[in-house]
């Protein structure tokens, strides 16, 4: 909330703290700590003064601490910001700085109009039509959904035993939420580009057992039948209404009758005045798609009672790059 002219002033600035972390993170800054100034100076190849200004303006963040005349990790950037960790977010943090950015410079040209001013509607079907971006993408989602995915499967319980994960990217959900559940199976389902990622990390997780695969593009096909759960995770907000009632409708013709789908997304509340994260990732919804958005827990369910689920209970959740879930079953 800004109520001061420091606020206004921190606001106006924003820009700096964001470039800031996010050049700290492609420098590997966070990997060559416990570290003197020097020694870090060294290790990122900047010359002292600029070394200086990095290293004051991170602690400033909280992001590392000074003991002494070493530099130590807090604790946050120690378990998220360390390449080759299980919950590294940098990848999605250098996603958002190297794809993101730049654009945002037009966002007015995109609340204006309606349109992406991340890619170029006039030149590209859609925003996943060229395969080596969908490959970036998967990656920084997989960064970016690790550590909310291992928290989200402490919290939520599959009732059923098959599920579906629908745009799965490369599966973290589902495979957390199999490592918290024994009985439970899963087909991840995701375009072409990103399922082969996908399948190397259920490898990696030993899940093949379990978790298996399917090409398919839930935008134009039918969803697979013979599940008793389907979970749409961070994907309403990024299509318009048209995209979303084919999908809800889908979901709705491959479920099992007595099936449960869940929907996990970053609400807004309902008076659509925050959390701040999810208003700005509404934003963001413009900037990258045009016509996507991020909604209010009735807003969901309203759609999903529209399309015959029954009963649509939001529960809001303790996590970091989501907030709640809506769960709705089908008679």
């Amino acid at each position: 909330m800004a109520d001061s002219l420091s606020d206004l002033f921190s606001l106006t600035c924003g820009a700096w703290s964001f470039k800031t972390f996010a050049t700290a993170v492609e420098l590997g800054l966070f990997s060559h700590t416990p570290a003197t100034s020097p020694e870090i100076e060294k290790a990122l190849t900047l010359p002292p003064h600029g070394t200086d200004m990095l290293l004051a303006a991170c602690a400033a963040m909280g992001l590392i601490k000074k003991d002494g005349d070493r530099w130590h990790n807090t604790k946050l950037t120690d378990t998220y910001l360390i390449p080759g960790k299980p919950h590294y977010f940098g990848d999605f943090t250098s996603f958002v700085n190297q794809h993101s950015y730049a654009p945002w410079h037009r966002i007015s040209d995109a609340l204006h109009t309606g349109k992406p001013v991340t890619w170029d509607p006039s030149q590209q079907e859609n925003y996943f039509s060229e395969p080596d971006f969908q490959a970036q993408f998967s990656k920084a989602m997989h960064s970016g959904s690790a550590a909310n995915a291992h928290a989200f499967a402490q919290h939520v319980t599959i009732e059923g035993t098959k599920l579906l994960d629908v745009g799965a990217a490369t599966g973290n959900y589902s495979i957390e939420l199999c490592h918290a559940q024994t009985s439970l199976t899963a087909t991840l389902l995701d375009l072409p580009s990103v399922i082969p990622a996908a399948q190397q990390n259920i490898k990696r997780n030993r899940l093949t057992n379990r978790i298996d695969t399917i090409i398919s593009d839930f935008r134009s096909n039918p969803l697979p039948i013979g599940h008793d759960t389907i979970l749409l995770s961070h994907i309403l907000h990024d299509w318009n209404d048209e995209v979303n009632h084919h999908l809800l409708e889908s979901c709705k013709n491959a479920l099992e009758p007595g099936g449960t789908i869940i929907i996990n997304e970053l609400f807004l509340n309902e008076d659509r005045t925050g959390p701040l994260p999810a208003a700005l990732m509404g934003i963001s919804m413009i900037a990258e798609f045009g016509n996507g958005r991020n909604f209010s827990p009735s807003e969901i369910s309203t759609k999903l009672t529209h399309h015959g689920f029954k009963n649509p209970a939001f529960q809001p959740l303790p996590l970091g790059t989501s907030n709640g879930i809506i769960t709705a079953t089908l008679d």
